[in-house]
């Protein structure tokens, strides 16, 4: 058990569905309040990281391949959520941002 863990970073080139265990880290991470995904952000792992890391406050997405749905529901879900950073994601472009700003209580970057 990771208890003390605070900050995980994920990088990756090939999709996680299926293959990392969110569930397990929520489970075993109680203080994780930091995520760092780098890589593809699918919808099923979307829902993994709503569903199973309900405490996390600071996500980056940097560099992240994410879609306008996929980040509205990372926002909507993650009720902690208090920064997201968004610098450089793929398929995510300022037309995306623009419509995300003021549907959230996030700080964008």
């Amino acid at each position: 058990k990771w208890k003390n863990l605070k900050t995980l970073i994920i990088a990756h080139d090939d999709p996680l569905t299926e293959t990392f265990e969110f569930q397990v880290v929520g489970e075993s991470c109680n203080n994780l309040t930091n995520l760092k995904y780098l890589g593809g952000l699918g919808k099923e792992t979307v829902v993994e990281i709503v569903r199973y890391l309900k405490n996390i406050k600071r996500l980056s997405l940097q560099c992240a391949y994410v879609s306008r749905p996929g980040v509205l529901l990372l926002i909507t879900g993650l009720q902690n959520l208090a920064i997201l950073n968004v610098l450089h994601c793929k398929e995510f472009d300022d037309q995306t941002k623009q419509a995300m700003v003021g549907r959230a209580r996030v700080v964008w970057f």
